[in-house]
C-alpha cells in the first residue's frame, strides 16, 4: 500500500528547516541518542587522552571555558600560571594537605591575578622558579622541559636517566625528564622525539597531573619517614607518616658520618614514632636512619639529623632568696642553680667548673654610710648545684632584709648567662630549695 505523502503548512517547513539546522549546529554528545562517549561535562574531548583529561576533571585538578564550564579546549597552549595550578591542586588532593602560602619575588605577578595563590603555593614549596630578568612568565606558555622540571619537584623524585635523541646529555633538564619519563608522567612523541622546547598543550597538561596526582595518592599510601632529631643527648626519634603495626618486620640501619652505629630501638605497636637509644651521650655529626621492612614510598625510607656538640642553653636560680648559714660562719650566704643543655637536661654536675662567677653585696644607703659591702667577695658552685656567696671580712655578718647580693655566672664557651639581685633570708627557711 502506498502511503500519500503527508503536507505541512509552509510554516510549519520552516520551523522543521531550521531546528535541523540548530540541532546539526551542536556537538554530537549534546544530540540524545548518538553513541559517542560521554566524558562529564567537557563536551569537546576527543583522542587519547580524553579519558585522562575526564579523570583529571572528577578528581577536582582542572576545569573549562565558558558559562557552564563545558569545553575544556584541549588543544590549546597552556600557560606557566595555567599549568601550575593543576599541579598544585594534584598534590593537595593526592596528600589532602594544602600547601603552605606567602610571598613571592616576581615582577609579573600580582595578588589581583586569579591564579596568584597557585604561583605562590607553588614557590613557596620549590616547584618554580622565575626567570633571569625577574619575571616568573605568568602568561608564558610552559614548555615541555619547564613542564618536567616543575613535576619532578613536586613529585621529589630522584634524578633520572633519559636517552630521547633530541635531549643532549648536558641539557639542565636532562634529570628532569629522565625522572618523569621513567615513571609514564610524561612521555616522548612516536617518533621518539621528546619536543623539549615545544609548548605543553591544555590536555597533555591535564593528563600528566591526572598522572601526578595518581602517583602522590598512591605514594601517599605507603610509609614515609617524616622526620629526624635528637630529643635528648643520647635519643634520635625517627617519625613516621602513620602508625606502624608489624613492629617485627622494621630493620633500622643508623651511621653516623658514613660509619654503622649502634643505638637500641624502642618502638611500639601502633605507634608513629621510634626512639633509637645510645648507651651513652650521641657523638657530634651527621646521623642518617635508613628504615626497612615496610611498604615505603619511593625514597622515603631515610633521614638524616645533624647533633651537635652538647652546649650550655640555659642557667637559672631555684630562688628569689640567698639565704644565711650560722655554720660555719654568718659571712656565707647561699641558694641553688641549674644548667641545661640545647635538650633541657639538667648538666650541672658536668658543667659546674667551667662556669665563672661574680658577686657585690650591698646594704640600704645609710646602714654602714657605703651601700656596697667593702672588701673581697667570693663565689663558690659545686656540682649538686649549691653555690655559695662568701664575704672575706671576718667581722662581717649577713643580715636577714638588710643585704643585697648581685649574682652573676657565665658559661665561657656559649656566653649563656644569668644574673639576678637577691634577697638576704634567714637559714631557718633554707628547706625551701634544694641542692
Amino acid at each position: 500500500m502506498r502511503m500519500a505523502a503527508r503536507q505541512f503548512p509552509r510554516s510549519a517547513t520552516v520551523i522543521l528547516t531550521v531546528l535541523a539546522m540548530v540541532l546539526g549546529s551542536f556537538p554530537a554528545a549534546l544530540v540524545p541518542g548518538t553513541a559517542t562517549a560521554n566524558h562529564g561535562v567537557f563536551v569537546d574531548l576527543s583522542g587519547v587522552l580524553a579519558e585522562e583529561i575526564h579523570l583529571a576533571h572528577i578528581s577536582g585538578l582542572v576545569d573549562g571555558f565558558g558559562p557552564d564550564g563545558r569545553f575544556f579546549r584541549q588543544e590549546l597552549d597552556i600557560t606557566r600560571a595555567q599549568f601550575v595550578k593543576m599541579i598544585v591542586r594534584a598534590v593537595e588532593q593526592a596528600t589532602g594537605q594544602q600547601l603552605e602560602t606567602g610571598e613571592e619575588p616576581f615582577s609579573d605577578v600580582a595578588p589581583g591575578q586569579s591564579l596568584y595563590a597557585y604561583v605562590v603555593k607553588a614557590y613557596i614549596a620549590g616547584y618554580v622558579e622565575g626567570y633571569g630578568d625577574g619575571t616568573f612568565g605568568y602568561h608564558r606558555p610552559v614548555t615541555r622541559q619547564e613542564a618536567a622540571a616543575i613535576l619532578r619537584r613536586a613529585l621529589e623524585l630522584p634524578a633520572g636517566k633519559q636517552d630521547f635523541p633530541d635531549v643532549p646529555a648536558h641539557s639542565r633538564f636532562a634529570e628532569d625528564i629522565g625522572a618523569v619519563a621513567a615513571l609514564g608522567i610524561m612521555q616522548g612523541y612516536g617518533d621518539g622525539r621528546f619536543g623539549a622546547g615545544d609548548h605543553l598543550t591544555r590536555g597533555q597538561a591535564a593528563a600528566m597531573a591526572y598522572r601526578a596526582y595518581k602517583y602522590l595518592a598512591k605514594q601517599a599510601a605507603k610509609y614515609a619517614v617524616v622526620s629526624v632529631e635528637a630529643v635528648s643527648s643520647s635519643t634520635l626519634q625517627v617519625a613516621f607518616n602513620k602508625p606502624i603495626e608489624d613492629v617485627d618486620a622494621v630493620e633500622i640501619l643508623v651511621e653516623r658520618d658514613g660509619i654503622p652505629v649502634q643505638l637500641t630501638p624502642e618502638l611500639a605497636a601502633g605507634s608513629t614514632s621510634v626512639e633509637l637509644v645510645s648507651s651513652s651521650k650521641l657523638q657530634p655529626g651527621t646521623y642518617r636512619v635508613t628504615v626497612r621492612g615496610l611498604d615505603f614510598a619511593q625514597g622515603k625510607n631515610t633521614g638524616s639529623v645533624k647533633v651537635e656538640p652538647e652546649r650550655v642553653s640555659k642557667i637559672e636560680f631555684s630562688s628569689d632568696h640567698l639565704f644565711t648559714i650560722p655554720d660555719p660562719s654568718a659571712r656565707h650566704a647561699v641558694t641553688s642553680y641549674r644548667v641545661y643543655n640545647q635538650y633541657g637536661e639538667n648538666i650541672t654536675e658536668e658543667k659546674a667548673a667551667d662556669l665563672r662567677w661574680s658577686a657585690m653585696v650591698t646594704a640600704p644607703v645609710g646602714a654602714n654610710g657605703t651601700g656596697q659591702v667593702p672588701g673581697e667577695v667570693r663565689v663558690e658552685a659545686d656540682k649538686n648545684g649549691k653555690v655559695t656567696v662568701i664575704v672575706a671580712d671576718e667581722d662581717f655578718a649577713f643580715e636577714a632584709g638588710k643585704h643585697r647580693v648581685a649574682l652573676t655566672v657565665v658559661d665561657p664557651d656559649t656566653q649563656v648567662s644569668a644574673s639576678k639581685t637577691f634577697t638576704i633570708t634567714e637559714a631557718s627557711r633554707i628547706s625551701s630549695i634544694s641542692f
